[in-house]
């Protein structure tokens, strides 16, 4: 290795952030959504989105029984109509930023609706975050796509729950990408080089360079897409491994590859990230964890200080993987013997 190289990985780790104490449920849902924003896609958008503060009353996201209530004075239930159960959220919003020239009707206001527990849409969000961290519950800050209708009393669609502090970086990198997108001389690769350069420290410009490289890679053959991701640090290097293991078009194989190398090339206190954006890409349904614990590398990303950083709900999910690749090794040394 070049003297340059060594001094300046160096540096890099020197200025490296310590690794994380502990991972919340709000950090895996986070990271999941971080990487799936497209702020390419955003600049270029004629829809609006927003930046959105979300303060849930007490019981938001918990279940009601509709058109039924209990009568005060002979303690039975009475009904009006057809029963269901429904999932009602309820809570303040505030504004915080608007991608978009025209000014919003309103910068924050309450919010209220309820979404019945067999609904398709209601399915489709369980099995997308459950049992991790909803924001209309718990609080946090949002980019959404407000709805065609009232945005106080209907849900926002394409929900993106942001990492804490984030936001600043977020309107940069939209910001930016708009701009880059006006050069009409520079091809796209040329934009987003140009947008690195520019906004190398941001997660956002990073995990968007990433795509860009992962999908050209698919297209014109292999691209060193490790050595755009490792640069990344913090939350921004567990962005990128997710992003890496979000890209469906590539095999789990190759992913589980491509992750590795990653690990490998990060700095050792900065695997932990890359662990932490591997399960945010997983958690709930495992496809390269069941792969990566069989490969004889997989200590560069898996030991059970990084286990133990995890939420206790996701240890145990990523406990009973383990525990189900273990029971099928063990089968097959049987069948071998």
């Amino acid at each position: 290795m070049k003297m340059v190289a060594v001094i300046g990985l160096i540096a890099a780790i020197s200025l490296a952030p310590a690794a994380m104490a502990q991972v919340t449920l709000h950090d895996i849902r986070a990271v999941k959504d971080v990487a799936a924003v497209d702020i390419a896609k955003i600049a270029s958008a004629d829809k609006t989105w927003d930046i959105i503060s979300v303060r849930p009353t007490i019981g938001s996201g918990e279940a009601q029984l509709m058109n039924a209530f209990i009568d005060a004075d002979t303690g039975e239930i009475v009904t009006r109509g057809p029963v269901s159960i429904s999932i009602v959220y309820w809570g303040d919003w505030k504004l915080l930023h608007r991608f978009a020239k025209e000014e919003p009707e309103n910068s924050s206001g309450r919010f209220r609706w309820a979404q019945g527990v067999h609904e398709e849409r209601r399915r489709s969000w369980v099995e997308r975050s459950y049992p991790s961290y909803d924001p209309f519950t718990e609080g946090g800050v949002v980019l959404v796509n407000p709805s065609a209708q009232d945005q106080v009393t209907t849900p926002w669609h394409a929900v993106h729950l942001l990492l804490e502090d984030t936001a600043t970086e977020l309107v940069e990198a939209i910001d930016g990408s708009k701009a880059a997108s006006q050069d009409t001389i520079l091809d796209e690769e040329q934009r987003w080089n140009q947008l690195f350069t520019q906004l190398s420290n941001n997660m956002f410009v990073a995990s968007g360079r990433l795509k860009y490289e992962l999908q050209k890679g698919l297209k014109d053959g292999e691209t060193d897409v490790v050595e755009i991701a490792k640069e990344g640090r913090g939350w921004s290097l567990a962005v990128s491994a997710a992003v890496i293991a979000d890209e469906e078009a590539l095999e789990a194989a190759k992913r589980t590859e491509l992750l590795l190398k990653l690990a490998n090339a990060a700095p050792a206190e900065q695997r932990q990230y890359v662990f932490v954006g591997l399960v945010a890409s997983e958690f709930p349904r495992p496809e390269i964890l069941p792969i990566l614990i069989q490969d004889s590398s997989s200590d560069l990303i898996v030991n059970e200080q990084n286990v133990e950083s995890l939420p206790e709900r996701v240890q145990q999910w990523y406990r009973s993987i383990v525990a189900g690749n273990t029971s099928n090794a063990s089968a097959a040394e049987t069948v071998g013997e």
